[in-house]
């Protein structure tokens, strides 16, 4: 089983690398397993070292540390001071400076660039604007005209009309003349198909207030009717038909018909 660990991070030749650290590890069973059975009640003795031998293990193992801690101490001082000074820092941030510079200039030329495309957009788009301003111009002013001539139009009909309308003036003659003249569009049509207009030579024209003034003329009570003679003739009866008198003595639901 293997573990990877952070390793060394760092700059080498003045570019930084990452070399990551592969460790060996050794398989362990989770906590919450029990021993193995062949395991379980065997207490180990626990070994014996020497007072001597335990010194100098101590001894060596002390020796170990400090000169370790000395080499990464030393190393530790001698990249900071290489960080600050050193050639290989100066390098790169030499490097850096041309980075940036080439960066900025190909930003100005973008920019150069793309203010160029903005200008070209913006005129057409203006260009476009204006056409569309006056085709609406135009389409206004011909539906102006339009309705110009609409209501030319209905100026003169109203004059038209006008010319036969009744003032307040000539209302009561008017009146009188359309009381005179009576006219009636009712009619009838025989078996024949022969059409028969109402007969209006039965019909006497509406008093005025002098006629009734000088007599001769009364007025009717409340329910009174006069039937006129509205037709010429009388419609001519089907014979395939039988006569209304004929349904008088017929029985009915009701009854007899008297």
């Amino acid at each position: 089983m293997y573990r990877a660990t952070s390793g060394y991070y760092g700059t080498i030749l003045g570019k930084i690398v990452s070399c990551p650290n592969i460790q060996a590890v050794r398989f362990r069973k989770p906590r919450f397993m029990p021993p193995a059975k062949s395991k379980m009640f065997i207490i180990r003795d626990k070994p014996v070292i020497p007072d001597e031998e335990n010194k100098e293990l101590q001894r060596l193992y002390n020796n170990h540390k400090t000169a370790l801690r000395s080499l990464s101490k030393f190393f530790i001082n001698e990249f900071a001071k290489e960080s600050a000074t050193g050639e290989i820092v100066q390098r790169r941030m030499q490097l850096q400076a041309e980075e940036h510079e080439r960066l900025m200039e190909y930003n100005r030329q973008e920019n150069t660039r793309v203010a160029k495309l903005r200008e070209e957009r913006v005129a057409r788009e203006w260009a476009q604007h204006e056409e569309a301003l006056l085709q609406k111009a135009a389409e206004f002013e011909e539906q102006r005209e339009r309705d110009r001539l609409i209501a030319d139009q209905i100026v003169r009909e109203a004059k038209k009309v006008a010319a036969t309308s009744v003032s307040y003036e000539h209302l009561d003659a008017a009146i009188e003349k359309a009381l005179e003249s009576v006219v009636t569009y009712n009619f009838a049509v025989d078996l024949e198909g022969n059409i028969l207009q109402e007969d209006m030579s039965d019909i006497k024209p509406v008093p005025t207030a002098a006629d009734i003034a000088e007599g001769g003329y009364r007025q009717t009570e409340p329910g009174e009717f006069k039937i006129p003679g509205y037709w010429k003739k009388p419609l001519p009866h089907d014979p395939k038909w039988p006569h209304p008198e004929e349904y008088r003595h017929l029985p009915t639901r009701k009854g007899i018909v008297s």
